[in-house]
C-alpha cells in the first residue's frame, strides 16, 4: 500500500472542519490503496480527536517553538519518512513546509496547503522572520506545489518568490451533515461574533460601534478567550455585550442567533462564516478579498473594512428585522453543498495530487 503523510501544524482542543476534512480524505485515498500517516504539534498529543486518530493511524508530534529552524524538528521529520515509505507529504499551515521539503526523499511528492492570512503575519513580522518568509516561499519552495484556501494569499506567496504556476485555488470544505438541516426562524435580536484574536476578528471594531447604538433591544454574543475577556472589560460597560466560552457544539450558539457578524480584518476562508450562512442567519461582514464570496448569498451585507459608521448602521438595520425567510436558507444551502462540501474538498485536493 502507498502511503500520504499529514504534517499539520494543529494542536487545538477542538477537532472542527479540519480534522473533519482529514478524516473524509483519508478515506477516500484508502479506497485508492493509500495510508495515512499524520504529523501534528506537540500540544495535540492529549487531545481527544488525536487519542481517537491513534487507534486506527501511526501519528508523530513535533515541536512548534521555533520549528521551522530547530535541529530537532528536521531530526523527527527524517525519522519519519525512514520509518515510512512516503510517496506524498501535505503540509498544512505553513509551519513545517521547510522541514517537510527539506527532509522528503527525492521520490516524495511534496504539497504545501496554505491556510493561514500570510499578508498579514508577514506585514506584522521582525526583519528576520521576513527573511525567513521569503527564504520559505521562494529557494526553499522549488519542490512544492501548494494548495491555498484565499486566493489572496496565494498571490502574496507569490509575491514572495513561489512559482504562479504551482498554486491552486482550493476552498475550504464543511461538514454540512453535521447540522440536522432544519430551519431555525430566529426573531429575538441575538448578534454573534467569534473573538479569538481582538485585532485580527475586529473585535474591537463591532465594540466600537455598539456604543453608538440607540435600541436597547439587542444582545451582542461574542464567544472568545482570556485576550478577549480583557479587552471586553477594559473597554465597555455596554450590558448588551456578552462574552461567551467555546462550545462543542457550535449548534447550541447558532440556534439563538439572528445574526452573524464577521468583521475579521484577515482572514484565509472562514469555517465560522460558512457555516453560519448554512445555518440560516443574517450576515454582517467586512468586505476583505476573502470574504467576497458571501456576496452570492441571501442574507449577507457587507461593509467597508474597519467602518465602524456603515459597521454601526448594519447593526441597528437589523435590530428591527425578522429572521432570515425558510426559501432563501435553502437557496442557499444548495449552492454551499455544491461548492463548499467536504466531498468537494476532497475532489478538489485529490486532483491536485494527480492531476498537477
Amino acid at each position: 500500500m502507498k502511503q500520504i503523510l499529514h504534517v499539520c501544524a494543529f494542536g487545538s482542543q477542538r477537532p472542527g472542519n479540519f480534522i473533519e476534512s482529514l478524516m473524509q480524505l483519508q478515506n477516500r485515498m484508502q479506497d485508492i490503496g493509500y495510508e495515512t500517516i499524520y504529523a501534528f504539534t506537540e500540544d495535540a498529543k492529549d487531545r481527544s480527536w488525536c487519542k481517537d486518530i491513534q487507534k486506527t493511524n501511526r501519528v508523530y508530534f513535533l515541536p512548534v517553538a521555533r520549528a521551522r529552524i530547530l535541529p530537532k524538528t528536521y531530526l523527527l521529520i527524517k525519522q519519519i519518512y525512514n520509518e515510512n515509505d512516503i510517496d506524498i507529504v501535505h503540509s498544512h499551515f505553513e509551519l513545517y513546509d521547510i522541514p517537510v521539503t527539506i527532509m522528503a526523499p527525492k521520490k516524495v511528492k511534496v504539497f504545501w496547503h496554505l491556510h493561514d492570512a500570510i499578508k498579514e503575519n508577514y506585514k506584522n513580522a521582525k526583519l528576520s522572520r521576513k527573511i525567513l518568509y521569503k527564504l520559505q516561499y521562494g529557494l526553499l519552495s522549488t519542490r512544492a506545489t501548494m494548495l491555498t484556501v484565499s486566493q489572496l494569499h496565494g498571490q502574496f506567496a507569490v509575491e514572495l518568490g513561489f512559482n504562479r504556476e504551482k498554486v491552486v485555488f482550493v476552498p475550504n470544505g464543511i461538514n454540512f451533515d453535521r447540522f440536522d438541516g432544519k430551519y431555525y426562524p430566529q426573531n429575538e435580536n441575538q448578534f454573534l461574533m467569534f473573538g479569538w484574536e481582538v485585532y485580527r476578528k475586529g473585535v474591537d471594531l463591532v465594540v466600537d460601534a455598539e456604543k453608538y447604538l440607540r435600541n436597547s433591544d439587542y444582545c451582542i454574543n461574542i464567544v472568545g478567550l482570556e485576550q478577549c475577556e480583557r479587552y471586553i472589560k477594559d473597554n465597555t460597560q455596554s450590558t448588551q455585550i456578552h462574552l461567551l466560552k467555546p462550545v462543542d457544539d457550535v449548534k447550541q450558539l447558532f440556534s439563538k442567533t439572528k445574526v452573524f457578524v464577521h468583521a475579521s480584518r484577515a482572514e484565509g476562508l472562514s469555517y465560522a462564516l460558512l457555516e453560519a450562512i448554512y445555518f440560516g442567519m443574517y450576515i454582517i461582514c467586512s468586505d476583505i478579498s476573502e470574504n467576497m464570496f458571501a456576496k452570492e448569498f441571501h442574507g449577507v451585507d457587507l461593509f467597508h473594512n474597519e467602518d465602524c459608521d456603515e459597521l454601526k448602521k448594519l447593526l441597528g438595520k437589523y435590530i428591527t428585522r425578522s429572521g432570515l425567510e425558510e426559501k432563501y436558507v435553502l437557496e442557499n444551502r444548495k449552492k454551499l453543498r455544491q461548492k463548499y462540501s467536504i466531498e468537494t474538498w476532497c475532489d478538489n485536493v485529490m486532483k491536485v495530487y494527480f492531476e498537477g
